[in-house]
């Protein structure tokens, strides 16, 4: 016997509350793959929203699709977060269509920015407006 403990913080999280939790913490997060009734090659490199959210659990109701991508029904990055002091910023992308519910998007060059350095770059920019 291993005596292994196991935590498991998102058990019994419904998934649509992980994900609602998820978008309104500040992660930026998009979808890479799709591969499901109901999804599109639109879906893929969009921030998600409540609204993506809102469609998802529409499509779990109609067809089943596990919200939370479980299923294999899409693949997810996280490009941001409150806890990350640098964010993937994507410069360079293509989508590949496999048909219309299954898609992939290749990011062929992508660079981490320090946040901090765009918010000072922003600030400097704004004292640099002319007033009204």
């Amino acid at each position: 016997m291993l005596s292994l403990k196991i935590f498991s913080p998102l058990w019994h999280i419904s998934q649509e509350t992980e994900l609602r939790e998820i978008l309104d913490s500040g992660f930026e997060v998009i979808l890479t793959r799709i591969a499901a009734e109901g999804l599109d090659s639109s879906w893929l490199n969009v921030p998600l929203t409540t609204a993506h959210l809102k469609k998802l659990v529409e499509l779990n109701k109609k067809l089943g699709l596990n919200i939370a991508g479980e299923g294999g029904e899409y693949e997810s990055l996280v490009l941001d977060g409150p806890i990350f002091t640098k964010r993937i910023v994507i410069r360079e992308s293509t989508v590949t269509e496999e048909n219309r519910n299954s898609a992939t998007l290749m990011i062929k060059k992508a660079e981490l920015v320090d946040k901090r350095q765009n918010e000072t770059e922003k600030d400097e920019a704004e004292q640099d407006e002319p007033e009204n």
